[in-house]
């Protein structure tokens, strides 16, 4: 099955930072500080791009934060609606894999410790949207993602996910380790992801991809799912939500 995950904050001329006061991407007076797309480049984004059709409309969902998309699909393959291993096309600024935080502490150290479908029910207060594509691969639901890059992307994955910490390997390799060994690290100035691995998760393919307009996405899509992500975008780009509704049935 294949499962696109799009973020609002993706069509925009120019990839946002978040607001440091969690707000929305507009001025004081009202503005907007980012130009979103246009209805018609959008519905030509949905339907040559993606496939997607108002007259045969896919299942979808819109999410007000994206890390509402973990939650989303778990609850969908509970009800078996979505079947796992399944693809990921990843439409966004960014990647979502928690550069900058600490989410793969708790996630090399404590959730990878678990069997994997108690790795479903993570810590609420650790999963974030900037982090909870991690989260996914934890669970050992993608079979492959496939990341679709903004055009003025800054680089932002994490060297700790991939194999031997090389982004160039192309590959998701999650690496569980031992929690104190992390901290000791931590205290002593050291980096915690660099603790020995006490075993190695599957590896999950990538593939990144830079957008341009003859873009298409790698096969049919059986579910879809668009972020809002309001403290990544201006309140000029919501009008996009209700045309991407008209794509979608929503359960």
């Amino acid at each position: 099955m294949h499962v696109l995950d799009l973020d609002l904050d993706f069509f925009l001329d120019c990839a946002p930072s978040r607001h440091p006061e969690g707000l929305r991407l507009d001025t004081e007076e009202g503005e907007s500080l980012y130009t979103p797309w246009d209805e018609e480049s959008f519905r030509r984004f949905l339907t040559t791009a993606c496939g997607l059709s108002t007259e045969r409309k896919t299942p979808g969902r819109v999410v007000r934060h994206h890390d509402e998309a973990f939650y989303c699909w778990r609850e969908l393959i509970r009800r078996e609606l979505l079947k796992t291993p399944f693809v990921i096309s990843h439409v966004d600024s960014h990647s979502d894999l928690g550069m900058g935080d600490t989410s793969h502490v708790y996630i090399m150290g404590e959730l990878l410790h678990r069997p994997v479908e108690q790795r479903w029910v993570p810590d609420r207060t650790k999963v974030t949207p900037g982090s909870y594509l991690s989260y996914v691969a934890a669970c050992r639901w993608p079979s492959r993602i496939e990341f679709v890059r903004h055009p003025s992307h800054h680089e932002d994955r994490p060297p700790h996910w991939f194999r031997d910490h090389d982004l160039s390997t192309d590959l998701l390799e999650l690496q569980c380790c031992d929690l104190a060994d992390m901290q000791w690290r931590a205290s002593h100035g050291g980096n915690p992801s660099r603790s020995r691995p006490l075993w190695l998760e599957p590896p999950i393919p990538v593939v990144f991809s830079d957008y341009c307009w003859d873009y298409r996405v790698p096969e049919p899509v059986d579910f879809v799912v668009l972020a809002q992500s309001p403290d990544y975008t201006p309140t000029a780009a919501d009008h996009l939500i209700s045309v991407f509704r008209e794509y979608i049935v929503e359960d």
